[in-house]
């Protein structure tokens, strides 16, 4: 799905250094950025970057399991939204459509860019795939990486302007090769 759902869970983390927000997620300071922990997952992220997501699930009606947002560029915020949702028996593929048929309805210009890619999340088989469409009308450029791991299937959405998806695919690849689970 476009947005999936699940409790966050509200574990401590013993790390020294390491706090939990009121959304779960755990945040430890690093050199080079924050890591950031989620149901299962945890990723640094860049330099710049902060986690929001006890601000963005005051302003979301979906559950959100992890938001981050980046340094403005061009005018714009570059941002990550983490879902994850049950897998009920489906096929990633399966997901992946879905995702794909729901982000048609809810931005009538969405326009797919290629086909999904096979790709590694820290070694677990995923699916990327990337899509335009205008958001606060502007145009804007998304990359979507999808994975099923433990019974549960989580997308991963980056979210760009248009004009500088290219500056940011920098972040984004931080991110992915920083990922680890657990």
């Amino acid at each position: 799905m476009l947005v999936a759902s699940v409790a966050v869970s509200c574990a401590a983390d013993d790390r020294p250094g390491a706090t939990a927000d009121q959304s779960g997620t755990t945040v430890t300071a690093t050199a080079s950025g924050q890591t950031v922990r989620g149901t299962g997952y945890s990723f640094r992220l860049p330099t710049g970057w902060r986690d929001v997501t006890t601000e963005a699930k005051q302003n979301i009606t979906q559950k959100l399991d992890l938001v981050a947002t980046g340094p403005p560029v061009g005018g714009a915020t570059p941002n990550v939204v983490v879902t994850v949702d049950p897998s009920r028996g489906l096929a990633l593929a399966d997901h992946l459509a879905a995702a794909r048929k729901e982000q048609a309805e809810v931005f009538q210009d969405a326009r797919h860019l290629g086909r999904p890619r096979p790709l590694s999340l820290a070694g677990t088989p995923a699916l990327v795939h990337e899509y335009t469409y205008t958001l606060n009308g502007r145009p804007a450029r998304g990359r979507q990486v999808a994975c099923l791991r433990e019974g549960r299937v989580l997308f991963l959405t980056f979210t760009v302007d248009q004009q500088t998806f290219a500056t940011n695919l920098a972040a984004l690849q931080q991110m992915l090769s920083s990922w680890s689970w657990g």
